[in-house]
């Protein structure tokens, strides 16, 4: 059920990207009073998101989702 949500707040941000002419969407962060959600894409639409309840570390998580899509 969450895999099938974040697709779709991607294919939401994407279309929002396009209509305002800002190319493609890499990335989307959600955060909220419990924690953060970081979602990316690559180009062969294969997506991932972590989700942390420390946003302390969010540097670490998002250098650990460019090293996962840049292996």
């Amino acid at each position: 059920m969450l895999q099938a949500m974040i697709g779709m707040i991607l294919k939401m941000c994407l279309e929002m990207s396009e209509d305002v002419n800002n190319g493609d969407l890499k990335q989307v962060m959600i955060k909220n009073n419990d924690g953060i959600v970081v979602a990316s894409k690559n180009q062969d639409d294969n997506c991932i998101a972590l989700l942390s309840k420390d946003l302390s570390k969010m540097g670490l998580l998002l250098r650990k989702m460019d090293s996962i899509f840049n292996n």
